[in-house]
C-alpha cells in the first residue's frame, strides 16, 4: 500500500509549526503499520527408556519378544509407536515441539497380550519446556520424566510366569 503524506509547516510570530496530513489514493487515511512475528523454525526432543523383564526377583532375557511404547501429546494422539530392542532399549526421536511454554506427553507400554506376561501398567508424565529466541525459532529445554510429581527414569518392568498345562495322563 502508498500513502501519501504532507507535511505543512507555518512560521507563526517565528514559532514553527508542523501539521501532516496522510493520504490514500487521494482519500484521508490513517497511518498504521502492522507487523506480523512467525516461528519459521520448530524443534524436536528425543526421549530413551528401558524394558526390563522378570521371573520373581530375577531379570530375564526378553527372549524374543516384542514390547512396544507409545508416547502421546496432550490430547491423547499417539506421535510414535516404538519396539524395544533385544537389550530392553527403545527411544522415541524427532519427537516434534511446535508450541511455546510446557510441552506435555504421555508414554506408556502397549498390552500385547503376550502369554504369561504381566505388562507395567505405569504412565509416565513427560514434560518439555519450550521457548520462542525471539528470532523465529524454538529452543527445547531437557525432556523431565515424572510419576507422580517425582522425577524418574524412563523403565518399565513387566513379569513373566509360567503358566501351568494340565497334563491328563491316560
Amino acid at each position: 500500500t502508498t500513502f501519501d503524506v504532507t507535511v505543512t509547516v507555518t512560521d507563526v510570530n517565528g514559532q514553527l509549526t508542523a501539521v501532516t496530513s496522510v493520504t490514500e489514493n487521494g482519500n484521508q487515511a490513517e497511518l498504521t503499520f502492522e507487523n506480523a512475528y512467525h516461528i519459521t523454525k520448530f524443534t524436536d526432543f528425543d526421549l530413551e527408556g528401558e524394558k526390563w523383564l522378570y521371573q520373581g526377583n530375577s531379570p530375564i532375557s526378553l527372549g524374543g519378544r516384542s514390547f512396544r511404547f507409545v508416547i502421546l501429546d496432550d490430547t491423547g494422539a499417539v506421535l510414535q509407536t516404538e519396539t524395544a530392542d533385544q537389550n530392553g532399549k527403545f527411544a522415541f526421536t524427532q519427537v516434534p515441539l511446535t508450541e511455546t511454554g510446557l510441552n506435555v506427553f504421555t508414554v506408556k507400554e502397549l498390552d500385547d497380550d503376550l502369554g504369561g506376561i504381566g505388562y507395567d501398567s505405569t504412565e509416565f508424565t513427560v514434560t518439555v519446556d519450550v521457548a520462542d529466541s525471539g528470532q523465529g525459532d524454538l529452543i527445547a529445554g531437557v525432556p523431565m520424566v515424572t510419576l507422580g510429581g517425582q522425577d524418574v527414569a524412563l523403565k518399565f518392568n513387566n513379569t513373566y510366569t509360567v503358566t501351568p498345562i494340565p497334563l491328563a495322563l491316560q
